[in-house]
Parts: C-alpha cells; structure tokens; sequence
C-alpha cells in the first residue's frame, strides 16, 4: 500500500503549522504528503514554504470549490491509496500504520475508515466518534445499506483506493456540501469498507457557530439531490432499487432533515426550506410533522404514534430530556404541568396524509461541514 496524503489548505494558516507537523511524524511514513493551496490570503503561503523540502506543494490554475478542490488534489497524488486532512485537522501517529492495517484486511477493500476525535478551534476535544452499526468488513451492499440514512466515514480518518476514486468520476459536482456522503456512496459498489476501530485522527469543528444555518439552504437541496438522484442511481448498480430499506431510510432521514429545520430556523424562516424538502416530505408521509413545524410545535424524535405521544406528555409535563435522552426524575417535573389530560392532535377527517391517517388508526411505523473551505 503506497500511501499519499493530501492536505487542501484554504485560509487556515494557523492550524496549516499542526496538520503538516502530525503528518511528519507518522510510525509509519506515507508515500508522499501533498498540500494543495487552494489560492489563500491568510498566512498559509508563509506555512507551506516553511516544510518546501519536506512535502510536494501545488496550487489550482483557480479557486475552486470545496470537493472540485478535493479532485484536483487526488488527481496529482502518485500513490495508490489515497488520505485527505484538512488543513485544520490534526492525525495521530498511527494513522498511517492504521490505514495500512486495514487494507490489508480485505483484497477487495476500496476504503478504510477508522475513529476519530472532534475538537474545537482552541483545539480541545468535546466528542469522540466511533462508527457505530458497521462491521469489520463491509461487503456491497451491505456498505451501501448502513449509510443510507447518514454517512458512516469521517472525512479526517479514511483512506480510499485510488482506482475506485477515478472509477466512479471522484468526489463530483452534483452536490456542493455533502459531497464526502455522496462518495462513500458511490464507490459502495468497487469492493468491501474495512472498519479500524482506533481513534486515528482529530476533526476541527464547532469554531464556526453560524456555519450550519449559513449553509442550511445548499445543504436542504444537497439532501434532495442524494434521495432522488444518487441513491436510486446506486441501488440500481447494485440490483436492490426495490428494497424496502430503502423506503425506510429515505423516511427516517426525511424525519431528521425536519428536526434540523426546527433546531436552527425560527418558525418565520421555515417556510423556504419546507418548500425544498417539500416533495420528499410528500413521498415519505410526513406531512404532519411539517404542519408541527409550521406552527412553531416541536417535531416527535421518534417517528410515528408512540413518538407523538411521548413528545406530547414531554411537552405538558415540563420535561427537558437529559443527555442520552433519560428524562428527568418526578421530582424536578413542573408539577402543575402535571394536572389535565393529555390531548393529541388529530388530522381531519378524510385526511390523505398517510401519517395523519396511521396515527388515527394507530398503526404508524416507528421508525461536514468543512469549515474553512
């Protein structure tokens, strides 16, 4: 396994420093560490000139966006397997002996992916992320099945073979910020996903507040484009375009899409961002959760009847649910929250809503990001 790391730097000069020095000092050295200066006007000119004699430096003709950026980095790199760090992103010692681990796991591994920690400008870490639901070695479908819903790779701690990368056109351009997903995706059908379960790397996040609700609309769009588009693209590669897990993950990711409308938009702004998901909300039968949303009501976290009604005695009982989602104990409930009954709300008679219509019935089925570029 010949290696080559690729850092593409966009006016992060005051991390640039940590993320070349963790890359020297590797177990095990990569083939070739590539930084890529995607036209800054920060420091990280100065940065880069600083290790010239220690990695390869290239710039694009022209500023590129995030993931056309990401390309042409991989297209210059001369190893066979291929690793991306950001330029604010720190790796571990072992992250290249790691990555080497894993792809010596399985001869038709296309992407290895390891743990990783999240940690904030100052450089603290607040989240360590271990993929969850996946097994050592991923198979197709298998490894296109477990992220149908969310992406099971991080973007500081994978590495992918080349050929699979070139094979399916690399990271694109039909999607401007979840282009890292539609990846994973998309190479799902070259070969197996090899899992390291190691914390091989540090990921910045959380140093931009705002970030999220500045890219909201992009990324609402960005959702549309991966359920319409690119997964029943991949499912129909890989023969399951009629599986009912599909139906099922389109649903619950519909259901999450919803609650970060409501976690980060006041009800007034709402409006725009239901009307991108509008369709999607249609096929997977949300519409009452949208009408919540639209009067300013806080969306169930489970879906379905048992959902609403655990939402609805949180909301009248005072509740605020605790980290691990225990709620709290009687004894710090409101208590004349706790008088009354309890009542849902009902859909109208004659509803079309399919939701509407399983919860009367009472048969409703439960169920990156990269800030510096």
């Amino acid at each position: 396994m010949r290696l080559s790391i690729g850092v593409p730097a966009y006016n992060q000069g005051r991390y640039l420093r940590q993320t070349i020095e963790s890359l020297l000092a590797q177990t095990h050295p990569p083939y070739e560490i590539v930084v890529s200066d995607n036209h800054s006007t920060d420091e990280t000119p100065a940065v880069i000139e600083e290790f010239k004699d220690l990695v390869r430096i290239i710039r694009p003709p022209t500023h590129l966006d995030v993931y056309p950026h990401f390309d042409f980095l991989v297209g210059h790199l001369q190893g066979d397997w291929a690793s991306i760090l950001s330029s604010d992103d720190v790796a571990f010692p072992h992250f290249v002996e790691s990555m080497q681990e894993g792809a010596r796991a399985s001869e038709r591994a296309v992407l290895v992916r390891a743990d990783y920690e999240r940690i904030d400008g100052e450089g603290r870490a607040f989240a360590a992320v271990r993929l969850k639901g996946i097994r050592r070695v991923s198979s197709p479908p298998e490894n296109f099945y477990e992220q149908l819903r969310r992406p099971k790779t991080g973007f500081a701690s994978f590495a992918v073979r080349v050929s699979a990368w070139r094979d399916v056109g690399g990271f694109g351009k039909e999607v401007v910020y979840l282009g890292d997903w539609s990846f994973w995706l998309r190479i799902s059908p070259c070969g197996d996903f090899v899992h390291v379960p190691r914390m091989v790397s540090q990921y910045r996040s959380n140093y931009r507040p705002s970030i999220d609700r500045e890219r909201l609309g992009q990324t609402l769009r960005d959702e549309v484009v991966l359920r319409h588009a690119i997964i029943p693209r991949v499912a129909s590669i890989l023969g399951v375009a009629g599986d009912a897990r599909l139906r099922r993950a389109s649903r619950s990711r519909c259901h999450d899409v919803l609650r970060t409308i409501e976690k980060l938009l006041p009800v007034r702004d709402r409006p725009a961002a239901i009307a991108t998901v509008g369709e999607w909300v249609s096929e997977t039968g949300l519409g009452l959760s949208v009408r919540l949303l639209q009067a300013g009501r806080r969306i169930p976290r489970e879906l379905g009847y048992a959902g609403l009604v655990l939402q609805t005695i949180r909301d009248c009982l005072g509740m605020q649910p605790r980290e691990g989602g225990r709620p709290p104990s009687p004894a710090t409930m409101k208590s004349p929250a706790r008088q009354g009954h309890v009542r849902l709300p009902e859909p109208a008679r004659g509803s079309s809503d399919p939701e509407a219509v399983r919860m009367q019935m009472g048969t409703s089925t439960g169920g990156r990001r990269h800030e510096g570029q």
